[in-house]
């Protein structure tokens, strides 16, 4: 069998998604215990090889998953700036995923994101324009007259404002 002198049958280049979703998890647990320089190490190292298995360009759900996982890192470090530029990659390709004019919790959570990030930088009128933009969203997934604990988080989130350290809550 091919590659099987190597132990791997899936070649080393390519990678496999099993060993891409054992890294996610492994960066999940470095990011629970707040150990943010490797877990971001370990989620682009899972990104990469989820990009290797799907391809580069692929529009894939795991892959805006790591994105997503990635960009908390960068949010957690003060790197707000690479946050957004990551943020924005995500909800395009969770768009691609889910339709670009679809309502779809996946793309509300992106949304909600980008909004911590432009609170911190007081970017107010942006934060509230993906606020809206998520609870119509939300509104089209659970109803309009839903009383979900989703929509009721973004106007939660929409009452918040930011101070000189980061985020009042």
């Amino acid at each position: 069998m091919p590659g099987s002198e190597t132990g791997n049958t899936h070649g080393h280049d390519k990678g496999h998604p099993r060993i891409a979703l054992s890294l996610n998890c492994l960066g999940n647990v470095l990011y629970d215990r707040e150990n943010y320089e490797e877990a971001a190490k370990v989620y682009r190292e899972s990104l990469e090889m989820n990009r290797r298995v799907y391809g580069a360009n692929s529009v894939y759900s795991y892959i805006a998953a790591s994105l997503f996982q990635l960009v908390e890192v960068c949010r957690k470090q003060g790197n707000l700036d690479k946050a957004l530029e990551v943020h924005q990659e995500s909800l395009s390709m969770r768009r691609a995923t889910h339709g670009h004019n679809k309502s779809h919790p996946h793309i509300t959570s992106s949304l909600r994101s980008i909004v911590f990030v432009f609170l911190t930088q007081k970017k107010l009128d942006q934060a509230v324009e993906l606020l809206e933009q998520s609870v119509d969203m939300l509104r089209n997934v659970h109803g309009r007259n839903s009383v979900h604990p989703d929509i009721m988080a973004v106007l939660q989130q929409r009452r918040m404002k930011p101070k000189e350290d980061g985020m009042k809550r």
